[in-house]
């Protein structure tokens, strides 16, 4: 669900499924309908949304789009196994920072989208301007138009090596200052600086290694780490 707003993004399945597993569906609930409809060649794994935009996750990639009314992929990236769908996007209109697996186990890929450049050449709506309204298509704002990518590294995308073994829970604060992840041994929980990639908190759970971390809240100015 996108803040409180009326936006819900919806992934088929279950036993009598209306939707296939590999669709996306974003969903008015004010005007009980599907607004946006996006279709994968595999399963989808997780789907964040933020005012801007929103990202899906697949076991072996992570796709960013805008949030209008026809969005045109802006931005692919390769990441090792991940099948826990396990992905992390700031909500802040001043960062939009997102987390997700390396292409190596144990490790993290840190991507500002606001400064990268997208993959594709594409011209596309901008989102509206209160997210509680309906996007029927008088309500957009000029199109706006994105550069082809540079064949260059960007300087944008942080790779940390976070763990030894596969990681099992990844989150980010609001701001996307700061983002925290497990491996799935269970017995470390460690907390990195999004900008400076340093590590800032290196903790060891107290939980039995037969109970795996299932969530970890990040708060301002702390770390807090629980079971559920």
């Amino acid at each position: 669900m996108l803040f409180r707003c009326n936006y819900l993004a919806l992934v088929g399945g279950g036993k009598n499924p209306k939707y296939p597993p590999n669709k996306v569906i974003i969903w008015d609930d004010e005007r009980s309908a599907a607004v946006i409809e996006l279709e994968f060649r595999s399963e989808v794994k997780a789907v964040k949304l933020r005012r801007d935009k929103f990202v899906v996750v697949l076991a072996n990639k992570v796709f960013v789009y805008p949030f209008t009314m026809n969005p045109t992929k802006l931005h692919v990236f390769e990441t090792v196994d991940n099948d826990r769908g396990l992905v992390a996007l700031s909500s802040s209109d001043k960062h939009a920072i997102l987390i997700f697996p390396g292409r190596q186990s144990g490790h993290i890929q840190i991507v500002d989208l606001n400064s990268v450049i997208p993959t594709t050449s594409v011209v596309s709506s901008s989102s509206p301007s209160n997210p509680s309204v309906s996007p029927t298509a008088d309500r957009f704002p000029q199109p706006t138009k994105y550069p082809m990518a540079s064949t260059k590294p960007s300087t944008n995308v942080s790779i940390i090596p976070a763990h030894a073994s596969a990681l099992f829970c990844l989150v980010t604060n609001t701001d996307g200052t700061k983002c925290a992840s497990a491996s799935d041994k269970g017995t470390l929980i460690r907390v990195f600086d999004t900008t400076t990639s340093k590590l800032l908190h290196d903790g060891v759970s107290t939980v039995p290694r037969s109970i795996r971390s299932h969530s970890i809240v990040i708060r301002l100015g702390s770390v807090q780490d629980r079971i559920r």
